[in-house]
């Protein structure tokens, strides 16, 4: 969703769609590097059993932001 509905269409347009889909991976891959740090502070303590038990949850917030569980693609509506 980052470039538009159509990537084919904003590679016509000019757009460098896979440069864009690896600037999206590497912004997310540093975010989630960020928050694993603010977790491990906030807990004071770095334990090998964190994220234990939030599959649920993890599920839930994919639900939430659009993923389709049918396949196909997901929607924001």
């Amino acid at each position: 969703f980052a470039m538009g509905g159509n990537p084919e269409a904003a590679d016509l347009a000019g757009i460098n769609t896979r440069w864009v889909t690896m600037k999206i991976f590497i912004i997310m891959g540093i975010l989630c590097a960020i928050a694993g740090a603010i977790s491990t502070a906030r807990l004071n303590a770095a334990t090998n059993a964190q994220g234990t038990l939030d599959e649920l949850l993890t599920i839930a917030a994919a639900v939430i932001g659009g993923t389709s569980l049918a396949g196909g693609v997901g929607t924001i509506a």
